[in-house]
């Protein structure tokens, strides 16, 4: 006669099966574990990329309108004294404001500081009247966890300085962004991109 089929399993049994299905679960859990891991590595580099992507575009924006100035009022276009390797200082002719008595020449400086909001590392625009000076409250934070801000200057022959003194006709700017993740766990690597912003109203 086989008792086997009138009192099921026997421990053993019961423990091998355990056993083996321990494994396949803790298999199956680092896997998923594992991909969750890449999904979301991926995913903070795709946000780091399209934050890099929005930081140039806007810098691109208003540094090609350095030197606008339908009026020919106006000395405009880069400051060359004050520029540097690390920032850069840029005045136009603003007329996007639809009350045309307020347009106006403005000048804009692009830098990195340390916010006490945003925290350190903070890509920020100051924008005031050309007849005013710049202050820290006037600062517009446009990116944050930036790791580097770099521009080079050069000339219509393709000679680049990173002083902004150093050529007479700055033609076009090269623009360097990197960025990091806040996110340390993930070991995501920095990411950088340049970009060549051609001024509309120079070396015509």
């Amino acid at each position: 006669m086989n008792y086997r089929s009138n009192f099921g399993f026997t421990l053993v049994e019961l423990i091998v099966a355990l056993a083996i299905s321990t494994m396949v679960l803790a298999a199956v859990y680092h896997v998923f574990i594992s991909n969750n891991r890449i999904y979301l590595k991926q995913n903070e580099m795709v946000k780091m990329e399209q934050n890099l992507r929005s930081g140039l575009n806007l810098l691109e924006r208003n540094i090609r309108m350095a030197g606008y100035d339908p009026t020919e009022n106006y000395t405009l276009g880069i400051d060359k004294d004050a520029s540097t390797e690390n920032l850069i200082v840029i005045s136009y002719y603003d007329d996007t404001a639809e009350n045309e008595e307020e347009h106006t020449p403005v000048k804009l400086m692009y830098d990195i500081y340390n916010s006490d909001t945003y925290g350190a590392y903070t890509l920020a625009k100051r924008k005031v009247a050309l007849s005013k000076d710049f202050d820290s409250t006037t600062r517009q934070p446009l990116m944050t966890n930036v790791e580097s801000l770099e521009f080079s200057y050069c000339d219509k022959n393709h000679m680049c300085s990173n002083t902004a003194s150093a050529i007479a006709d700055i033609c076009y700017i090269k623009v360097f962004l990197q960025t990091f993740s806040s996110k340390d766990h993930f070991q995501t690597p920095d990411l950088n991109m340049t970009k060549t912003v051609y001024i509309r109203n120079a070396c015509l």
